[in-house]
């Protein structure tokens, strides 16, 4: 082979190997129509043409192109239709071009492109998982067959012809019918692999958990649309960023210590995480992190799913609250009922007492016994308000009275009446509200609410809120003893709340406002106010559920806003606003 002709054949080649662009065109998004056909059958023809154009030539006299391999491989991995106006075209070239061995050119088209139609059909794995000794071996026959093709020449012509081509032809021909069909197989799984992954992601991003791989350093490398969603963060200010950021600071050293000791091991860690939002909010994963390794065992990547568990933490602990309600209004109900009985004869008999000790003189039975002992009603009757026995019996029925008010106000708050909602007024509900605050005896003396100084500030003829008053009771009894419990830590000198109501009748909400003169909440504190177990108070003095629930009763179960206005020593306003019936 001359120099010429060896720049020929790699000419060849290169138009060859265009083919597999064609194909990737032709596979993408696994698109088979009329249109599509047509189009690769034109390209087909025309790197067909452009081949038969600059034959190369093995000896003088002797010229050849690859149209063989062409039309094998077209049949191979194109759709009939394609492959067929590929043939025509190059069919009708052939014979347009003319001179001698026209029957031959054309049979070099129609043989590899019949013989690779019929084996695709008939091979028992329909998929393109051709390797490469099968492609080899289809080379191989279709291009004995089209060697023999030469014999529709002259006898002499083709023995002559064979004599000089069939060893390279038998050498090169099926070799590089091999190595382009190798190309299209690899460009082929490369891309099912790319489907592969496209659909996989596709799937993970629809996931309502957040999917995160990282390197060995814990740089994110691909996050799901879920990571943005539920963290707030942009996926593209992440990437190759350290996570800690989303620490909340609730878990210490020694927990990611546990964490990257186990996954950098090789194992699997499972466990919750507390992190913060963009916004500063807190929430709670369930994770399960593990390593990701090579076929030869090292670790390459972490990947860790995590599951927002929040709204199960809220509901779990207002289950936990329901509980206790539903306990304390059990208990209650039976309180009540033991107390109200011995109540209300001691405070007839107190009535009884103060009517025989005189107040009532026109009783004859008070009349006739006074009598008997020497005296009269009225002298006793005297000597009793002289000595203030009867301010003394009627503080006894006041007593009695408020006791009373008590032991309902607490039956009505604990008792959740399941819970149905019904028209309350506001003003009665606070009212009653404060009169169970009246009786928390873990306020020092001068800050209860019998010493704390409450105004309050109602407008007339509100309308009704429709709501469960038991959960209503429980968000102002929460907030009433926070502003007491707040004022009583910094020791304010003259606590004071102001308890108001007011119509807005424009967002059709009634506004309920508590503020006090206590020592007011910083902006660090005012950002996780209403996070679940955050507190500021001692151990042992709260568990930092009190607003968590409270702000789940008035947005979740009524609809409604709660929001807090406070600043360092300047007092808080807690806004409420809650929907008419």
């Amino acid at each position: 082979m001359n120099f010429k002709a060896l720049v020929d054949f790699l000419y060849s080649i290169a138009i060859l190997l265009s083919l597999g662009l064609l194909y990737d065109y032709v596979k993408k998004e696994e698109r088979e129509n009329i249109l599509s056909n047509i189009i690769a059958g034109a390209v087909i023809s025309l790197i067909g043409i452009l081949i038969m154009s600059t034959p190369w030539e093995f000896s003088t006299g002797y010229f050849f192109d690859p149209r063989t391999v062409l039309m094998g491989i077209t049949g191979l991995f194109f759709g009939t239709g394609t492959t067929v106006i590929a043939m025509v075209s190059l069919s009708v070239f052939r014979i347009i071009q003319g001179g001698g061995g026209v029957v031959p050119g054309i049979l070099w088209v129609v043989i590899p492109t019949f013989s690779a139609l019929i084996w695709r059909k008939i091979r028992p794995q329909k998929k393109f998982n051709y390797n490469f000794g099968e492609l080899f071996l289809f080379g191989l026959i279709i291009h004995l067959l089209s060697l023999a093709a030469l014999f529709t020449l002259p006898r002499e012509v083709a023995l002559l012809l064979i004599r000089n081509v069939a060893i390279p032809v038998l050498l090169i021909f099926p070799a590089g019918t091999a190595a382009l069909g190798s190309i299209l197989v690899n460009r082929l799984k490369s891309k099912q692999f790319e489907i592969e992954i496209t659909r996989l992601a596709t799937v993970i991003d629809q996931l309502d958990e957040k999917v995160i791989i990282t390197d060995l350093e814990g740089h994110p490398l691909y996050l799901n649309n879920y990571f943005q969603k539920s963290t707030g963060f942009e996926i593209s200010d992440v990437l190759g960023q350290k996570l800690g950021h989303l620490k909340s600071g609730y878990q210490d050293d020694k927990f990611y210590k546990n964490l990257w000791s186990t996954i950098s091991s090789g194992k699997t860690w499972r466990g919750q995480i507390i992190n913060k939002r963009k916004d500063e909010t807190l929430y709670y994963d369930e994770a399960t992190i593990f390593p990701i390794s090579n076929k030869e065992g090292g670790i390459i990547n972490y990947a860790s799913f995590q599951r927002d568990i929040t709204e199960q933490i809220k509901m779990r602990e207002l289950m936990i609250e329901n509980e206790k309600m539903l306990s304390v209004g059990g208990l209650a109900a039976g309180m009540a009922h033991e107390i109200n009985n011995p109540l209300a004869g001691m405070m007839q008999t107190a009535e009884v007492m103060a009517n025989r000790l005189g107040r009532k003189t026109d009783f004859i039975g008070n009349v006739n016994e006074a009598e008997k002992a020497g005296t009269n009603v009225h002298e006793i009757r005297e000597y009793m308000e002289a000595r203030g026995i009867f301010r003394m019996i009627d503080s006894l029925k006041i007593s009695g009275m408020k006791i009373a008010d008590i032991v309902e106000n607490m039956v009505s708050f604990s008792q959740e009446g399941t819970a149905e909602k019904r028209p309350h007024q506001m003003a009665e509900l606070l009212n009653r509200t404060l009169g169970i605050a009246e009786n928390d005896f873990e306020l020092k003396e001068q800050y209860s609410f019998q010493n704390i100084s409450v105004k309050k500030d109602y407008q007339e003829h509100l309308p009704s809120v429709l709501c469960k008053s038991p959960r209503i009771q429980q968000v102002f009894l929460n907030i009433l003893r926070n502003s007491a419990q707040a004022m009583q830590e910094a020791k304010i000198k003259d606590p004071k709340i102001i308890l108001s109501l007011a119509e807005d009748k424009v967002n059709k909400v009634l506004q309920i406002e508590f503020k006090d003169n206590g020592p007011g909440i910083s902006a660090e504190v005012k950002k996780h106010i209403f996070e679940p177990f955050f507190t500021t108070k001692q151990t042992g003095a709260g568990v930092g559920l009190g607003l968590t629930v409270s702000y789940f009763i008035i947005k979740e179960e009524h609809k409604g806003q709660m929001l807090i206005d406070s600043q360092n020593g300047m007092g808080t306003t807690v806004r409420i606003s809650l929907p008419f019936s």
